[in-house]
């Protein structure tokens, strides 16, 4: 009954009442109730730290309160406070209490009120022998808040620390446990401990078919007998031999998927216990907590508000396992900056314009100290002759915007530049686009939007390094005044272009921001955008597409980009390809022939970063989801963020 009794209370520190709860626990404590508030207290405040001395000072109120009451009893009712204190197995206690309390008074409440002997043994006893009443009040206030104090300092200084220890999933009350299962069956071992305080519960559900272990599935368990957590998630892991750091994601991404469907606000995942091969403790937790992140971003911002009554949403998860402290820190700036460029992506283009990238820009430099930021108009770019970005503008009624944002953390050192394609909608221009998932075409500042995510990720961070941020914001319309096909533009560089077809715009606004980087002097240049199509063709959604002649740079990518599962896959970018951008009339062609359109815009590129240790990522494929519901990915923050964590080991 007690071992009930115990579950129950932890069930309530994870439920929406919580606080009343605890308050109660804390009052009947001191009077009656055997199970101490402590149990309560060190989870919430595991959970909500920012709310530790709130939830100190309610136990101390309440407990207090409650003494008052046991002072009552012993006072008033003194038969009933024997029975109370024969009932919970305190009668012999209660000899040793009046010992003490006749030979040292007021030391007794001090002291005893810190340790865990019952606090009602002292209340009722303090009654029964007319204790001066305003001195046990003040006593009380004293120990009791000493004891609720001390609890949450040390739960909210060592709590994240010790949880590998102190958090076993049988008796760690939270709104929902995720714990695993393979197909053959072979639990995690948080679900063996599950299954084994549930007698079995588990096992019996894999027995019937019920539950496959099947990778990408899930099952969700309530109320199991024994366990604290009010529900139990079980997820599929696949084979336990082929499990590896794809399958991994994989199964924490369905468990993202399957949290952000309950309406609970608040989960505690045991899945980072498990072994990933060649993958380090850090790498688990970091990659569990971005792919649950992924999975919980909703897009709201262009729905009608919902109404406050709505269910409760996923809004944090503690994670068991070794190295969570940095790997967490690493996962919540990555994701933060992964959500800036899913946000600006799925924003619609009557909202997410040129002035509203620029508008982002300046925000997140007033909210962050050390950014600068500086929005090149019109009229700066036309002094610096970007005439390839300025011929691309012409036919919008949206002003263009060249964004720079600067992070100086590395002293003197030579920057690192990110430059983004920022095309804020892409109608093709004159060689306009088929009507045809044209509606998709908001997504082609992917680029920009990626480059902005990154740069914030690296701030959060604080990373001590040098960082140059441009997005070259500019929309790609048809009007009277639209620049055509054969029509030749002069670049940044002095070097002319032949445009063969306007909805290669994205290069000719890339080049002259590529030109303008190199004003800062980077010791390395990468740009992203969602480029060519081609680049879809050849590798579908799942990689980015990345080209570069600086063979270190281009290792150096490819690491971060498996290591964040955020991958890319190298192309040639030999020189072979260059004269399919051969002009008749200009030093160069925007569009080279019908073959290798995704090598042959990176050579177009090339031609304006000699010099330079440059590096291309075509993210046409990877940074969105095609279809009607389909949402932009982030990618590629995490990658980037990676390369740049690593350029300060």
């Amino acid at each position: 009954m007690l071992r009930r009794l115990y579950d129950a209370v932890l069930r309530l520190s994870a439920s929406r009442h919580a606080p009343a709860a605890l308050f109660a626990v804390s009052f009947a404590e001191s009077s009656f109730f055997p199970i101490p508030p402590d149990v309560m207290l060190a989870p919430m405040v595991l959970t909500r730290p920012d709310k530790a001395w709130r939830y100190a000072a309610l136990c101390t109120l309440a407990s207090v309160l409650g003494g008052l009451l046991g002072y009552a009893i012993g006072f008033f009712l003194e038969p009933v406070g024997l029975w109370i204190l024969s009932l919970l197995g305190k009668a012999e206690s209660f000899e040793t209490a009046k010992t003490l309390f006749q030979q040292h008074g007021a030391w007794v409440i001090l002291i005893k009120g810190l340790t865990p002997i019952p606090f009602k043994l002292i209340t009722i006893a303090a009654g029964i022998f007319a204790f001066n009443l305003p001195l046990f009040v003040a006593l009380c206030v004293i120990t009791r808040g000493a004891r609720f104090f001390l609890v949450a300092y040390v739960v909210k200084t060592f709590g994240p620390a010790l949880l590998p220890v102190i958090e076993k999933p049988v008796y760690v009350s939270t709104p929902c446990a995720v714990v695993g299962v393979f197909t053959d069956g072979r639990l995690t071992n948080a679900a063996e401990r599950i299954d084994a305080a549930s007698a079995g519960a588990i096992q019996r559900l894999i027995r019937t078919g019920d539950v496959s272990g099947k990778l990408g599935s899930s099952w969700l368990l309530h109320s199991l007998t024994g366990i604290a957590a009010e529900r139990v998630l079980l997820v599929g892991l696949g084979e336990q031999a082929k499990f590896d750091a794809a399958a991994f994601n994989r199964a924490l991404g369905e468990a993202g998927r399957a949290l952000s469907n309950l309406p609970i606000a608040s989960a505690t995942c045991w899945l980072t216990e498990i072994d990933v091969v060649g993958r380090d403790a850090a790498w688990i937790v970091r990659t569990a907590a971005l792919a649950i992140d992924h999975q919980a971003y909703r897009y709201t911002a262009t729905f009608k508000p919902r109404e406050k009554s709505a269910k409760a949403e996923l809004a944090s998860i503690a994670f068991v396992g070794e190295g969570a402290g940095p790997a967490l820190q690493q996962a919540t700036a990555m994701a933060r900056g992964v959500r800036l460029a899913r946000e600006l992506g799925n924003l619609p283009p009557n909202i997410c314009n040129p002035e509203y990238l620029a508008t982002r820009a300046r925000a997140m430099a007033s909210e962050h100290a050390g950014i600068s930021c500086e929005v090149l108009e019109r009229e700066d770019m036309e002094k610096l002759g970007m005439g390839s970005l300025l011929g691309v503008a012409r036919g919008s009624a949206n002003a263009p915007k060249l964004i720079v944002l600067r992070w100086n953390g590395g002293g003197s050192a030579k920057p690192y530049a990110l430059v983004g394609k920022g095309i804020t909608f892409d109608s093709g221009g004159l060689s306009l686009k088929p009507g045809a998932g044209m509606e998709e075409m908001k997504f082609d500042m992917c680029g920009a939007a990626g480059m902005l995510g990154t740069f914030l990720a690296a701030v959060e961070l604080a990373l001590p390094l040098n960082l140059v941020c441009i997005a070259a914001a500019v929309e790609n319309m048809p009007d009277g005044n639209a620049y055509r096909p054969s029509d030749v533009l002069t670049s940044m560089s002095g070097q002319t272009i032949e445009v063969l077809n306007t909805d290669a715009e994205g290069r000719l606004i890339l080049c002259d921001a590529l030109t303008y980087a190199q004003t800062f002097e980077p010791q390395v240049i990468i740009d992203a955008a969602t480029l060519t199509g081609a680049c879809v063709v050849a590798l579908g959604k799942y990689a980015s597409g990345l080209m570069s002649e600086d063979e270190e740079l281009a290792a150096q990518l490819l690491d971060a980009g498996n290591r964040t599962l955020d991958r890319a896959w190298r192309l040639p970018l030999w020189s072979d390809y260059q004269s399919s951008l051969d002009s008749a009339f200009a030093d160069v062609a925007n569009l080279g022939g019908k073959y290798a359109g995704a090598i042959t815009a990176a050579c177009f590129l090339s031609r304006f970063t000699s010099g330079y240790r440059w590096a291309h990522l075509d993210i046409a494929g990877s940074a969105w989801n095609e279809g009607r519901k389909g949402l932009a990915t982030g990618r590629p923050v995490p990658l980037l963020t990676q390369y740049l964590i690593d350029r300060c080991a």
